[in-house]
């Protein structure tokens, strides 16, 4: 057998597989020059997008001051920073306010728009006079009556708390039920709607007319046959007593 030899190919490499300190010198040249540049950049972006005007739309009557202190948006904040959902949210929550929405105008404004809600009857209490809207929503207290508004009588004023719906569900559902059937019926003009008694409801109309209304059910009928008597109301006379309790027929009681 034949001995085999075994051959080591040994190579040995001399040169340096480094480069040359000018080409470091370069590199780190430009990688800081990137970093600089980069830091620049943001830098300028800060103060680019930056918020510089806030501008809100809405009812004048609605303090503008107030409400960009309660958006929580300042001057010299980030635009970025700014999440239009959560400051909406934030706006929702005063009881005045009904809708908000919040725009970016970019690089550095900031729109907010609101609707306010709209009075559609003074809820009337010995400790004072409570603004409601038509969704039965109380929302602040009136200084004064004002303007031809309903007067809701019969509330006890600790169920009253703005940003809610009267807190007695008899007479919240009392109220959804006459307002949302008001206004399918314009041309009746409602002065008072007495509350008292849940189950017999009571409205006086600015013409003198006194309507028993009994309970909430079937509100659209009941109101539905006041408007068919307006026209010949004349021949009832004024100061009369229109009992609609049973939803189905009307009857002239006579006069109060």
């Amino acid at each position: 057998m034949r001995k085999r030899t075994r051959v080591h190919n040994l190579k040995v490499i001399n040169k340096s597989n480094k480069p040359p300190a000018r080409k470091r010198w370069a590199k780190a040249g430009r990688r800081l020059l990137g970093i600089t540049a980069c830091l620049l950049l943001l830098k300028m972006g800060h103060a680019l997008f930056t918020v510089k005007h806030i501008e809100v739309k809405g009812p004048d009557f609605l303090d503008r001051e107030a409400i960009v202190e309660l958006s929580g948006i300042t001057i010299g904040s980030s635009i970025f920073t700014v999440r239009s959902d959560q400051v909406a949210l934030l706006l929702q929550a005063d009881p005045y306010i009904q809708e908000a929405a919040v725009q970016k105008d970019y690089p550095s404004t900031v729109v907010i728009t609101v609707n306010s809600r709209t009075p559609a009857a003074y809820i009337l209490t010995e400790e004072g006079c409570w603004l409601m809207d038509a969704e039965g929503i109380v929302y602040g207290q009136a200084a004064e009556m004002a303007g031809n508004l309903p007067v809701i009588t019969g509330i006890n004023p600790d169920h009253l708390c703005p940003g809610k719906e009267v807190q007695d569900q008899p007479s919240a559902e009392a109220l959804r039920a006459f307002f949302s059937a008001l206004a399918e019926v314009p041309h009746l003009k409602p002065a008072e709607l007495n509350l008292a008694d849940r189950q017999e409801m009571i409205l006086y109309t600015t013409s003198g007319l006194t309507v028993l209304l009994g309970d909430s059910g079937n509100m659209r009928r009941k109101l539905a046959l006041v408007k068919e008597t307006l026209p010949y109301l004349p021949e009832v006379g004024e100061f009369s007593c229109l009992d609609v309790r049973t939803g189905e027929r009307l009857i002239v009681v006579g006069k109060l």
